[in-house]
């Protein structure tokens, strides 16, 4: 008797597991009432019914999310949070921070980002155009579109006018894009008539033109 139960015993413990993976296999072949597609089965999608209930939504601001539509504000960067206007700084870099159309960029050269409207990308790295006085830029004239006032000088500065010092001795430094001397070895200015210094004229160095309207006239 004792060796019969230890037969049965052996054999339990030995063969039933294979008596049930064919039964989940035959399983797997009952189609699902009511699926759209007839391949489907109860055993490939019981994990499905059971765990998925589908995305989390509505997760308040400072909650963990995945995902933007996790989120009652609509975006997620690991915690909800709320959806920025124009000037907030927006530290994800992610234009989808940023309310509407507005985009995250550079508010400056080597600066923090910020949800504005006018973006560039500028060696890679996207930047606001309209840049206030006094923000870091780059000098090249290519770029005084970064600028709200249309001059860069490694800073944003604001345009001259008619008759005052344009020290960047550039043109462009001028409303009227026209910097010139107006002493003969330099103090330049903003000026819109101007002179050329030429092999006749006294007290201008050669070659040089000058503002006609300050100091001396040429010519």
């Amino acid at each position: 008797m004792f060796l019969l139960c230890m037969i049965i015993l052996y054999i339990l413990t030995i063969h039933t597991p294979i008596w049930w993976h064919s039964l989940i296999d035959q399983v797997r072949q009952l189609p699902i009432i009511g699926s759209d597609t007839p391949e489907d089965s109860w055993a490939d999608n019981i994990d499905d019914e059971l765990v998925d209930d589908g995305p989390i939504q509505d997760l308040p601001e400072g909650a963990s999310c995945v995902a933007d539509d996790n989120c009652v504000t609509g975006f997620c960067d690991g915690i909800c949070k709320r959806i920025l206007g124009t000037g907030e700084r927006c530290g994800s870099k992610n234009d989808d921070e940023c309310a509407g159309s507005l985009r995250c960029a550079l508010d400056e050269r080597d600066g923090k980002y910020i949800c504005c409207n006018n973006v560039a990308t500028i060696s890679g790295f996207k930047y606001c155009h309209g840049i206030a006085n006094d923000k870091k830029c780059f000098s090249d004239g290519v770029f005084d579109a970064m600028c709200s006032s249309g001059f860069c000088d490694g800073t944003c500065k604001p345009k001259k006018k008619e008759g005052e010092t344009c020290p960047s001795q550039k043109n462009r430094e001028c409303s009227n894009n026209s910097c010139y001397r107006s002493t003969r070895y330099g103090d330049y200015m903003c000026c819109k008539n101007i002179n050329f210094c030429g092999w006749l004229d006294k007290g201008c160095q050669l070659f040089y033109y000058y503002c006609a309207d300050y100091g001396s006239k040429l010519g």
